[in-house]
Parts: structure tokens; sequence; C-alpha cells
């Protein structure tokens, strides 16, 4: 299970259930929604970015 979590100090990936993270970004954001199960767009203040993940 993958899990992405988004906050003012970046974003941050999980593929093990949250054992370990890898820093992906250090953009901050409010939110993040997927459209499937690889691709997720993340808002915050003025911007939007699409997240692409990889299996």
């Amino acid at each position: 299970m993958g899990l992405v979590a988004v906050g003012f100090e970046g974003v941050d990936y999980s593929s093990d259930a949250g054992s370990t993270w890898k820093h992906l970004s250090d953009e901050g954001f409010y939110t993040l929604r997927f459209l499937n199960d690889s691709v997720a767009f993340a808002a915050g203040k003025g911007r939007l970015s699409k997240l692409t993940f990889f299996k």
C-alpha cells in the first residue's frame, strides 16, 4: 500500500504502509486529490501541481 502526505513542509511518499518515507518535494500544499491510482493533483497557495506515480 502506498501513502502520500502533503503539508506546509512538502510532499512525502511511503511505499511500505508508512514504515519508511521518501521526501519528494519542498513545495507546500494544502490538499491532494487522486484522479486514479497513479495520478493526483495537489493544491497550495496560488498553485496546482500534477503528481504521477509509477508502479
